[in-house]
């Protein structure tokens, strides 16, 4: 049987938070290896939701509005949000379900431009990545 198509998961999921930031929505065609992405914007945000090709899902969330002038902008990994402001262990990926939930009932704390922007959180989710990969953190980590 055949997944659920990407797009009418996200809806199913974050309808809620569509609707009351009212975000837009662009579902791109699986590219030649399978992944699939599902694209929400408003003016501030960008939420990506994705699945690739073995079926793995996860969303990621990032800012529109840079850090500084000419910076980059900055998105992570939602479980790495939640982990940063719980002060969980980090993971790649959760269930989408799950983090969807996450996401909507706690829009305000984590569709939060400073927190995304903040040098805190991108010298942690830096030591994160390294000690995933058996790496010494640089010293932000644990938090």
């Amino acid at each position: 049987m055949a997944p659920e198509p990407l797009v009418e998961r996200v809806h199913r999921y974050l309808g809620p938070l569509i609707l009351r930031r009212a975000l837009s929505a662009k579902c791109f065609q699986p590219s030649s290896m399978g992944e699939e992405v599902v694209q929400l914007d408003s003016d501030e945000f960008k939420i990506l939701v994705n699945r690739d090709r073995g079926g793995n899902e996860w969303i990621e969330v990032g800012s529109k509005i840079r850090p500084k002038p000419r910076a980059p902008l900055r998105s992570y990994l939602l479980c790495r949000l939640i982990a940063f402001l719980y002060g969980s262990a980090p993971k790649d990926r959760c269930d989408l379900e799950a983090e969807a939930r996450l996401l909507v009932e706690r829009e305000k704390e984590l569709l939060n431009s400073v927190l995304i922007n903040s040098e805190e959180l991108r010298l942690w989710n830096t030591d994160a990545a390294r000690v995933m990969f058996g790496q010494k953190p640089h010293g932000n980590w644990p938090r």
